[in-house]
């Protein structure tokens, strides 16, 4: 067979593979034209000039195998359209059924991880139990930079207007710049006609387009607020809440932190619908921020007894960027760090201790350089969602030093009980705490005791005679203050009531800087001189590292207050009756101690032992 052919139109000639259609030989018979001459001329020119020139039974065949082409060809083409379709089908389905292919489907380029998939499979049940009107309440804690609001804030309220365009839907943040932003955002994607293919459903009011506030035909829309700012005329079957403060200028200032709260408690959470969930996602700022405060809230009605069904039970989620331990997905959905070894088969670990939540937007070379620019605390909450640190601003963990049982006998100490008074029994106010120490000769503290609650007047003047009385305290104080010129009073003569003897430390000036009042305190932990009963004989001594170590950013500093005037107290107390550096014979009855007394045992002084 020859390699080389004569082309009827420019009469060249040509390799055969530069013509459509050979014909096997001998001989060889050409059924097309050359490439080049059906580019630069057409196909159909090409036969109306040339055919005269062609073999009848070559133009022929040259006809019919053309049309074959052309029929083969429609063929592939809708094979290659039904499975376009089949495909987009599918995954117009996958972007109703599932947050993270709708994310996909708009943002092609966009590199989940497996922080965004966990977050995506937490909102997903998170509707499903607004569906079933079980009001959830969930947090989510994530660092900033890694995604939470596009994912939370943007990409969510989307999906779920398409899902259900019957429900309202509020979002705020600390101001309404941002939640106009995403208003906007997600209302232009409501037109977007990829959107309308997933979801026909979800169609803008004609009259009711603002970017504050539009309405769905399905009488579903969308609200944004800022933080502080009134919401009035719409539910909300979701209420979400991306970084309600914006800064640490704005975290550390507790007047924003309680106007904060109560707007999220009346105007905020008045809107809910029955059964509708509150979804706050956010970057620590403060031990006592919107989450410490909600968490915080929901322990003190868990501790007073409340069940389930009275009260908000949040679901916290923490996504610290370098995790501290290893981290496992359980059965039920929960991450946990700490499981045991039994557990490992039915668990999915997620990363090791050490690993970074997203490596591929910050590694933990990115993540080193940042913690290197940070203090400790700053670190420990923006980035480890956690806004005390382990060691503490102030205090620090090594310094808490324990004792199970308090050395030598009741006579070789001082007792001592400081008190931080808050008089009221609402919720609101803070804790009256009084601490009661033992001091050795050695100049050794020993926290001995402690009341913790919100009490009412008498309450705390029996609560003071009571620890007096029952340590046989030396010294009482107090901080010298309007509360205290109140109470008294009422102390004192709750104890001539009682016939309790006790001496008043008047010196407890107030110090406006609560850092330089426990200034004092932090130098005698840091020497070694303070102890404490272990956890397992006093479990109130977890409640007293809680604070101290979460001091001075703590929500409350009730007990650290209590434990500085105790130090203060520390050094004018008097000494122990005896000391347990001095040996001492046992005493088998009274009358082995007559010696010890002025006039014993004949001596020329009179004494009456019976005051003894």
């Amino acid at each position: 067979m020859k390699s080389e052919a004569v082309c009827p139109a420019c009469r060249q000639w040509r390799p055969l593979k530069a013509f459509k259609e050979v014909l096997p030989g001998p001989p060889v018979r050409l059924l097309d034209f050359c490439d080049e001459c059906v580019s630069e001329r057409g196909l159909q020119t090409l036969y109306k000039t040339y055919s005269e020139g062609v073999d009848p039974e070559v133009r022929k065949l040259m006809l019919e195998q053309r049309q074959a082409r052309k029929l083969d060809q429609a063929a592939a083409d809708k094979v290659r359209l039904d499975e376009a379709a089949r495909a987009e089908m599918a995954q117009r389905e996958l972007s109703r059924r599932l947050l993270l292919p709708f994310v996909m489907r708009f943002f092609p380029t966009y590199q989940p991880g497996w922080v965004h998939q966990d977050i995506c499979r937490r909102l997903e049940k998170f509707v499903r139990d607004v569906e079933e009107k079980k009001s959830p309440r969930l947090i989510l804690t994530v660092p900033p930079r890694h995604g939470k609001s596009t994912l939370v804030s943007d990409m969510f309220p989307s999906w779920v207007l398409g899902k259900h365009p019957e429900w309202e839907l509020i979002a705020s943040s600390y101001s309404l710049a941002l939640p106009l932003k995403f208003s906007r955002d997600i209302r232009n994607r409501l037109r977007d006609p990829a959107y309308q293919s997933i979801f026909p459903g979800t169609v803008l009011r004609d009259d009711a387009q603002a970017a504050e506030e539009w309405r769905l035909t399905a009488g579903g829309g969308y609200r944004a607020a800022g933080v502080g700012g009134g919401i009035t005329g719409m539910g909300a079957h979701i209420l979400l809440v991306d970084d309600p403060v914006k800064d640490a200028a704005e975290a550390n200032s507790e007047t924003i932190r309680e106007n904060t709260r109560a707007w999220f408690n009346t105007a905020a959470y008045s809107r809910l619908a029955p059964g509708g969930g509150v979804l706050l996602v956010m970057t620590r700022w403060h031990d006592d921020d919107l989450v410490g405060s909600v968490l915080s809230h929901m322990r003190e009605q868990i501790e007073a007894g409340m069940s389930e069904a009275e009260i908000d039970m949040w679901e916290l989620i923490n996504y610290p960027a370098i995790a501290t331990a290893d981290e496992y997905l359980m059965p039920d959905g929960s991450i946990q760090t700490d499981i045991r070894r039994e557990e490992i088969a039915n668990a999915r670990l997620l990363r090791r201790q050490g690993d970074a939540l997203h490596p591929d937007r910050y590694d933990i070379a990115k993540l080193i350089r940042i913690k290197n620019r940070l203090n400790p605390s700053e670190w420990a909450a923006l980035f480890q969602q956690d806004p005390v640190p382990d060691d503490g601003a102030f205090f620090s963990k090594d310094m808490f030093k324990h004792y199970s049982f308090l050395p030598g006998s009741k006579a070789e100490y001082t007792f001592i009980s400081a008190w931080d008074v808050a008089i009221g029994e609402k919720k609101r106010n803070d804790w009256t705490v009084g601490l009661t120490a033992a001091i050795n000769e050695a100049g050794d503290i020993f926290i001995v005791d402690m009341v913790r609650g919100r009490l009412g007047t008498m309450e705390i003047v029996r609560a003071v005679c009571d620890q007096i009385e029952r340590h046989d305290c030396m010294v009482f104080g107090m901080e010298h203050n309007q509360i205290k010129m109140t109470l008294w009073p009422l102390i004192m003569e709750e104890m001539r009531r009682r016939q309790l003897s006790c001496s008043i430390n008047d010196d407890l000036k107030p110090i406006t800087d609560k850092e330089t009042r426990a200034t004092p305190l932090r130098g005698l932990m840091q020497q070694g001189r303070v102890y404490f009963p272990t956890f397992a004989h006093a479990p109130w001594v977890e409640k007293i590292q809680h604070e101290f170590l979460r001091f001075p950013s703590g929500k409350h500093d009730d007990i650290v207050d209590a434990a500085a005037w105790l130090a203060r107290m520390y050094r004018t107390a008097p000494k122990p009756q005896f000391s347990q550096m001095t040996e001492r014979r046992p005493v088998e009855s009274f009358r082995d101690r007559l010696h010890e007394f002025p006039g014993a045992l004949g001596t020329s002084e009179e004494t009456s032992y019976m005051a003894w």
